[in-house]
């Protein structure tokens, strides 16, 4: 009996640990940034400007800016990126909008890659709005013609940007609910809801957005379920549509695919009428 006592203290104690852990370094487990570039988007050649700009909190956060010569309508995919890394890990998609014919600004959150500053749910919506910000007053472009996209946290990046400078539509590629919700099936037998002080509550966003929103999401997505994109898409404000992608969470290949690519210009073309 003594053992069965120990065993279920320590139980107890490692439980008490583990939680205590989730609530005090969420933003860790959240936030993942490497400051290491390995790549530009030269690489792919695409011809860009480096760009440094403020932050709400007077860190400067960087960009690629990347301005086609023959633009589709003149319109510019601002992309929002997910937690892990920094921009030089998405010139895929950078490559793929740009040779779409879509001018392309893509950014850095405050912390990763050249970007200043720490990570945060508050940090990541301002740099958002910031890139907003930026393409309208100092790049002189029309707010009609700028389509926020995000890609897993970035979702909840182009989601606030969809909040505060309502956009004509924007694009979600293998986007949460919330991060509690995600953080729920992680954690299942920890009180995570409860402790989460990092929100991201892209159901209210969403319910509050009245424009258009392209979904996109994998059936065999292993990190964000796939039924999160049809929750998103049940409670949008504004008509959706939904493509369904292949692979894991971190597979690129079907968004190479022309379908996808076919599927995204008709709902660009739609929305900017």
């Amino acid at each position: 009996m003594k053992s069965v006592a120990i065993l279920i203290g320590t139980l107890v104690i490692l439980y008490s640990v583990i939680t205590l852990g989730l609530f005090l370094f969420q933003k860790n487990l959240i936030f993942l940034p490497s400051s290491a570039i390995l790549q530009t988007p030269e690489t792919s050649g695409i011809p860009f400007e480096d760009v440094f700009i403020p932050s709400t909190d007077g860190n400067k956060i960087h960009g690629w800016w990347a301005q086609h010569e023959n633009t589709t309508e003149n319109v510019t995919i601002l992309i929002a990126h997910g937690n892990a890394g920094n921009i030089s890990g998405r010139v895929f998609l950078m490559d793929i909008f740009y040779s779409a014919g879509y001018n392309v600004f893509l950014f850095d959150y405050q912390g990763y890659g050249l970007s200043e500053g720490r990570p945060g749910e508050q940090e990541v919506f301002e740099d958002g709005l910031a890139a907003w910000d930026f393409l309208i007053h100092e790049k002189g472009l029309s707010e009609n013609r700028i389509i926020p996209l995000g890609r897993s946290m970035g979702g909840a990046v182009a989601l606030k940007i969809a909040e505060q400078r309502n956009p004509a539509g924007l694009i979600l590629l293998s986007t949460f609910t919330s991060v509690p919700d995600v953080a729920a099936r992680v954690y299942p037998i920890f009180p995570v809801r409860r402790l989460a002080r990092i929100q991201m509550d892209n159901k209210t966003r969403i319910a509050d957005f009245t424009n258009p929103a392209f979904l996109a999401h994998s059936p065999n997505d292993e990190l964000i379920p796939y039924e999160m994109m049809h929750c998103l898409a049940d409670i949008a404000g504004g008509e959706t549509t939904l493509y369904d992608l292949s692979g894991g969470h971190n597979d690129t290949l079907s968004l190479t695919n022309p379908s996808f690519i076919s599927a995204v210009n008709a709902f660009i073309e739609k929305v900017i009428e």
